[in-house]
């Protein structure tokens, strides 16, 4: 009897382990696409403080280094020169004068250069590395209320393993950084 036994579970662990062993497969996949996600989420929050709290230096910058009276300042062909052997164009302040305007093209300037490292094309891949889709037109949206500076950021997060169809995450983030102005 024992013998009949012992030749009918032949195999049932190899059988155990192709139910098991796919299933624990994508528990696992699961988890790290939970990761990245969370992780893209951190990378894009400290981006967008980073570029509030860069911004939010602009006016004083402006006013102390007299940069609205001298357009052609020392300062200013000092930065120019240096973007240009960087390949480095997101020190623009000139976003800060009353009405110019700019607001919006510099924070997106800035968000890629600190994301980026300077480098606008390495900022996006980076974007596309985790899985962040983007509208470049309502991706980076920045506004001025009562000394304040206001940055929102909209962009779609995929999971890394979408095995059911499970879509997109949409993310809204908004950081806000007092502006360094004489009052």
């Amino acid at each position: 009897m024992k013998k009949i036994l012992k030749s009918e579970e032949t195999g049932i662990i190899s059988l155990e382990a192709c139910i098991v062993i796919p299933i624990f497969i994508f528990i696992m996949l699961w988890f790290y696409s939970f990761f990245i996600l969370f992780y893209a989420h951190n990378v894009m929050s400290n981006t967008l403080v980073q570029t509030a709290e860069s911004m939010s230096l602009d006016p004083y910058s402006y006013e102390k280094l007299n940069m609205s009276e001298f357009p052609e300042s020392i300062v200013q062909a000092l930065v120019k020169g240096f973007d240009e052997l960087t390949d480095n164009n997101f020190y623009d302040n000139d976003w800060c004068k009353s009405g110019s305007g700019k607001e919006n093209t510099a924070a997106c300037k800035r968000f890629y250069s600190i994301l980026g490292d300077g480098s606008e094309n390495k900022a996006k891949s980076k974007l596309n590395a985790m899985k962040i889709i983007r509208n470049d037109t309502n991706f980076i949206n920045c506004s001025i209320e009562n000394g304040e500076i206001h940055i929102k950021l909209k962009y779609k997060i995929k999971y890394l393993f979408d095995a059911f169809d499970m879509g997109e995450i949409e993310m809204e983030q908004e950081a806000c950084s007092k502006l360094w102005i004489n009052d």
